[in-house]
């Protein structure tokens, strides 16, 4: 009686034979009557537990073996992530009893897929940050190799970013941050990812694509819609991007390489007077300009 946690113990017949206060002021918290709950069929006394239930006490019962499960709750119109452990009680070589430990882990979900959130997306634009998206191309070139397909890695970077913050304040540079990622997101397919890797910097991962042409229809995408005017905080902002283009396998066959490729391409693309994108070239040292 002195756990917090609900607790109550099944007889064979699934009737309760025992519980704790903390079981009964559940049931009174919900409206469900808590007199002579001893000796009552466990789904007489919580009517909205499911045949699933049923089935995984049957299960403790002949397995002999401890049963964890996560369930989404709803009891009352109150919404909560469900811990629950059946744990046999055996007499001789037999099942007679099953104590059933339930605890809320609402919170503790909630702050483990914040952190795994944290882990995997930047906290400013909530893209894919670095981590996540060299996982995915991971995953993505060893789909590729296995079925012969092509995919393009588009490394962005906004021009002249400096002068945005320096004139207008870092607040109004993360707020259009914020802006281009939406629009890149936008822009693309749903099957692309599109990452913030750090400061302006932007990178694309283009999945089944047929040829460098279908890369490059994109990147003209991305670069006719960035030049659309950004209003931000009532300014109305003007701004280019500068974009390289690596495909696989012409330009690397791992992810290091296609991103270092795709880098070059970019700086080049940035060299020959921005808003423009290049393409790493399949056969030289040097990108090709588009």
């Amino acid at each position: 009686n002195s756990i917090v946690d609900p607790i109550y113990v099944v007889d064979t017949d699934l009737r309760v034979i025992l519980f704790n206060n903390a079981f009964k002021k559940q049931l009174q918290d919900i409206g469900l009557k808590t007199e002579s709950i001893t000796g009552q069929i466990l789904f007489n006394v919580l009517p909205f537990l499911s045949d699933k239930t049923r089935n995984e006490y049957k299960g403790v019962f002949e397995s002999g073996e401890d049963l964890i499960t996560e369930e989404q709750v709803n009891i009352g119109g109150k919404e909560f992530i469900a811990e629950v452990r059946k744990i046999p009680i055996w007499e001789d070589t037999k099942v007679v009893r099953i104590l059933t430990f339930t605890r809320d882990i609402t919170e503790r979900r909630k702050a483990e897929e914040t952190i795994r959130h944290l882990a995997y997306y930047d906290t400013l634009t909530n893209l894919p940050n670095r981590t996540l998206f060299n996982n995915r191309l991971a995953l993505e070139l060893s789909r590729a190799q296995r079925n012969q397909q092509k995919a393009s890695v588009m490394l962005l970077d906004l021009d002249k970013f400096k002068d945005v913050n320096d004139k207008l304040g870092h607040t109004f540079g993360d707020q259009l941050l914020q802006s281009v990622g939406q629009r890149l997101t936008d822009t693309v397919r749903l099957s692309d990812t599109v990452a913030r890797m750090g400061g302006d910097e932007f990178i694309l991962l283009l999945p089944e694509i047929i040829d460098a042409k279908d890369a490059i229809k994109i990147a003209e995408k991305i670069l006719d819609t960035m030049r659309k005017p950004f209003i931000i905080s009532d300014h109305k902002l003007l701004v280019t991007t500068s974009i390289g283009i690596s495909i696989y396998p012409s330009h690397g066959e791992d992810a290091e390489t296609l991103i270092k490729n795709a880098d070059i391409a970019m700086y080049k693309a940035k060299e020959s007077g921005r808003d423009r994108y290049f393409l790493y070239g399949a056969n030289s040292s040097l990108p090709i300009p588009f």
